[in-house]
């Protein structure tokens, strides 16, 4: 984006080499012109509960402002994941 980048999280079905049917689950806010700790990880938990961890973008005291989503854990979100 023209004020930088943010993590996204979207689901979609494979068709045959191409995607179809994409939705954006997540968005991160805000984004941020930064090219570091853009790290991140995903886990599905067996009840179908997305799990997504950030990195703060080196930002490291915007981390702990809870209005945003720099170096934040998001969790029990209805994101409606789905079986996979």
């Amino acid at each position: 984006t023209m004020g930088g980048h943010a993590t996204h999280v979207a689901k979609a079905d494979l068709v045959g080499n191409s995607l179809g049917n994409m939705q954006v689950l997540f968005k991160a806010e805000p984004a941020k012109r930064s090219d570091i700790h853009f790290g991140g990880r995903l886990l599905i938990a067996p009840d179908g509960t997305l799990y997504i961890t950030l990195g703060e973008r080196g930002h490291m005291k915007e981390a702990q402002d809870t209005t945003n989503h720099l170096g934040s854990i998001i969790l029990d979100y209805d994101f409606n994941v789905g079986s996979f």
